[in-house]
């Protein structure tokens, strides 16, 4: 990019540590220069920025991207330099007047709009918008611009609009949604209003995060809480309000969330939590490049709110130190190690589950949970209490990620153990597990996914072989436990940040996967030697 820069667009060291970025006219000429240094920004004396960023580089190509700032351009043009298109910037900001010999030098051009997530992109996007009524808005995650939010740009155009018009069937007047009647006889629908905050995209299509009128914080609303009356009911109920009308005004107001939306913030969602595109996603926290936010499933929520806590602090170096020492190290390498490569795998097999099996007393119960817990993760179920639903939703609700079912013994839950033990089969692959039952409908099929980090423990060890040529297997004892290790990990202060330190480390690095080599005679069968 740097070479590009330089030869392309002329951008040139200067003084200071600055970086020179010309502005030149249709012909070349030399308008004005900006100077870069890291968070300073000035100008050099008399510049002037009367054409687009980037117009003496337009070859007058039929589709154009028109970003907000010169970074942006470069990077625009750099990524996109071997398509057909041509790339220009605002020369002085968003809140600068639309020119008409801009609007000229655009007239007959499919025109892609990606401003800044801000109050002032999206301002300006109007404007433009209001002018050009056929451009293309690329709308991003709130706060970001095209450099900074990590998404390639062709996915980024891809996305591209038209900001769409509401119906007009329902609008929100004095705080409540109303149904447009003729001479201003307006007819609530609801005993509430809604204002979008940002626009979302799911598996389900879009969805929008909203804040209910006269209600703290914010919470969704989904294309299926849309599709009938009776659905919205049921979401209105849960709210705290009333839904009025019927399947008509429903379409109405999935109309008219569309159209208030369009120039709000745009986020990517999942509901699965783990390795994500090049980030670590999970409840309250997106680390990596890829910009996702994290949304409960619908159906077969596992609450992970409550069990995975990744937040930021002063990590003390002495914890990882305990954590090798917490057993044998011998074993704790072998338990560390398969952590780090669970997170950093996403959905690519071999993906082994950790079986941890020994004697009552060898400690298994409390090295995982001091292991899991100083990374953040509480994901703990035991099979003494757990449902055969519960363990579905669990495995279903991780990429990488490590779930834990504790109590894997004789005293345990028949059917939980049975449903455990086909989910373990099918994990070594990351093989989708057909499931019914998980919905209203009983009759409804369901796909489980065995992406995550599947930990068992218990006194009862597994002779299956579909299960031990599929698995990495430890077996504790009591001489191995570190009892001083064990309490120094137990101060919150000690792990405190762990979890994010190693979550940060890792999304910089390249995905891995588990290796599995032969071992053992070579006469010996394959599923043996593996």
């Amino acid at each position: 990019v740097e070479v590009y820069a330089m030869d392309i667009w002329g951008w040139v060291p200067a003084e200071r540590g600055s970086v020179a970025v010309p502005h030149r006219g249709p012909a070349g000429e030399l308008t004005g220069i900006k100077y870069r240094a890291r968070t300073r920004k000035w100008s050099a004396e008399g510049s002037r920025w009367p054409h687009l960023y980037g117009t003496w580089l337009d070859k007058g190509r039929s589709s154009v991207v028109l970003c907000e700032g010169e970074s942006d351009a470069l990077w625009a043009a750099w990524s996109m330099r071997n398509e057909p298109v041509d790339v220009l910037a605002l020369p002085s900001g968003a809140s600068q007047s639309i020119a008409d010999e801009w609007l000229a030098a655009l007239k007959g051009r499919k025109v892609f709009l990606v401003l800044d997530s801000d109050n002032a992109g999206m301002t300006a996007a109007k404007s433009w918008v209001n002018l050009r009524p056929d451009s293309l808005l690329a709308r991003l995650p709130e706060g970001e611009d095209l450099l900074s939010c990590g998404i390639p740009v062709n996915e980024v155009l891809a996305r591209a609009a038209v900001p769409q018009r509401s119906s007009g069937i329902i609008d929100l007047q004095g705080g409540v949604l109303v149904r447009a009647g003729g001479n201003g006889n307006n007819v609530p629908v609801a005993d509430f209003g809604l204002n979008p905050v940002r626009e979302l995209i799911t598996d389900d299509g879009p969805a929008w995060e909203v804040s209910v009128i006269g209600k703290p914080g914010t919470t969704m609303i989904r294309p299926r809480d849309l599709g009938a009356s009776s659905k919205m009911r049921a979401w209105s109920n849960l709210n705290h309000g009333a839904w009025l009308a019927g399947d008509k005004e429903c379409q109405g107001l999935f109309s008219w969330l569309a159209a208030e939306s369009s120039y709000l913030p745009l986020e990517e969602t999942v509901s699965k939590a783990g390795r994500i595109g090049r980030s670590f996603v999970g409840p309250g926290f997106c680390i990596g490049s890829d910009k996702v936010r994290y949304v409960p499933p619908v159906t077969g929520n596992a609450k992970l709110a409550d069990k995975i806590h990744i937040t930021e602090g002063n990590v003390d170096m002495r914890a990882l130190a305990a954590l090798e020492q917490l057993n044998t190290p011998a074993m704790m390498s072998v338990i560390l190690g398969w952590l780090c490569a669970t997170l950093m795998r996403g959905k690519q097999a071999p993906a082994p589950p950790l079986f941890v099996s020994g004697e009552s007393g060898s400690g298994k119960t409390s090295m995982i949970s001091t292991v899991l817990g100083s990374f953040g993760f509480k994901t703990e179920m035991a099979l003494t209490t757990t449902t055969p639903y519960g363990v579905d939703c669990m495995v279903n609700s991780c990429v990488g990620f490590p779930v834990w079912f504790d109590e894997f013994r004789g005293g345990a839950r028949e059917d939980s153990l049975t449903r455990l033990r086909q989910l373990l089969r099918d994990a070594y692959f990351g093989q989708p597990s057909i499931k019914g039952g998980m919905t209203a409908n009983v009759s409804e099929l369901t796909e489980i996914s065995t992406w995550a980090g599947i930990v068992v423990s218990g006194e009862m060890g597994t002779h299956e072989t579909s299960h031990r040529d599929r698995m990495i297997m430890i077996d504790l004892t009591r001489e191995g436990k570190n009892a001083n290790a064990l309490a120094f990990l137990k101060s919150r202060d000690v792990v405190e940040g762990l979890g994010h330190s190693l979550l940060t480390f890792l999304a910089r690095r390249e995905d891995v996967l588990f290796q599995v080599r032969p071992a053992g005679p070579a006469s010996a069968p394959d599923r043996l030697r593996a």
